[in-house]
């Protein structure tokens, strides 16, 4: 990848083959259940964050075979006010989108299938980016379904113990439950490990 977009490029003017209302993502993901049984879902704030540039713009870059495309950087953060995970930031998909067609789609398309203004077809990929940029400028709110985990860096390995929110302690406020802690121990050697959570699917536009 470099650092900088070469407008001149060619390949980025070029149009490419995506169905606009095409889920990316072939997983059928079940919500999480709480202990309660209710499904654990979030609403999760959209932004646009800093390329390694430190532009909030997209990025060139190419795959092992040559293939050319724009990706752009996209931050995730939790609304869950009065809980202790409020205002967190969770991890995006591959923390980007971008104009490589997968599943005979685009994460820049699915992306603007999911916050329900699908992309026009046959747009260039200077134009697929420019159309997702001016959807996520206003920072949208989506509901989202987390995927918790953690690593331990002592063991060098995830913990299947520690795979999902429901599987952390609880924590305690005034006695009531108020969610689950950040913090666990490794069952192995025993030290402390963080949780970690990734959206591992996007649901659909709060209105």
């Amino acid at each position: 990848m470099v650092d900088t977009i070469d407008l001149d490029d060619p390949a980025f003017a070029e149009t490419t083959e995506y169905d606009p209302n095409q889920d990316q993502s072939v997983r059928i993901v079940p919500p999480e259940l709480d202990l309660a049984k209710n499904s654990i879902q979030y609403d999760i704030k959209l932004s646009i964050g800093a390329n390694k540039s430190g532009e909030k713009a997209p990025y060139p870059g190419s795959t092992g075979r040559g293939t050319k495309y724009l990706g752009l950087v996209v931050k995730a953060q939790v609304l869950a006010p009065g809980k202790p995970y409020d205002k967190a930031f969770v991890n995006y998909p591959f923390g980007t989108i971008s104009t490589l067609v997968f599943n005979n789609t685009t994460s820049a398309a699915d992306l603007s299938r999911v916050l329900g203004k699908p992309m026009p077809v046959k747009l260039s990929q200077t134009e697929q980016m420019g159309y997702a940029m001016n959807l996520l400028k206003n920072e949208p709110v989506v509901q989202g379904r987390l995927e918790w985990g953690t690593y331990c860096t002592k063991c060098e390995k995830e913990i299947p113990q520690l795979t999902g929110e429901s599987n952390w302690p609880e924590k305690k406020l005034n006695g009531d439950y108020a969610g689950h802690e950040q913090t666990s121990a490794c069952p192995d050697c025993k030290s402390e490990v963080n949780a970690s959570a990734r959206i591992k699917k996007l649901v659909v536009v709060k209105s």
